[in-house]
């Protein structure tokens, strides 16, 4: 198992990353390579901030 931890700064940027070439190209080599299919989670952080 092996985890990726990204913080992008918005949803517009997170799908334009998913749109690159070399995005593509991991996500196909995971299909390809993987035991079973990979699984993605988008988490919202959560504030903090309690002033």
């Amino acid at each position: 198992m092996f985890v990726l931890y990204e913080i992008w700064q918005d949803q517009a940027a997170l799908d334009a990353h998913f749109e690159t070439p070399y995005s593509k190209h991991i996500a196909k080599a995971f299909e390809e390579t993987l035991v079973e299919p990979y699984e993605m989670m988008l988490l919202q952080e959560l504030n903090s901030d309690l002033n």
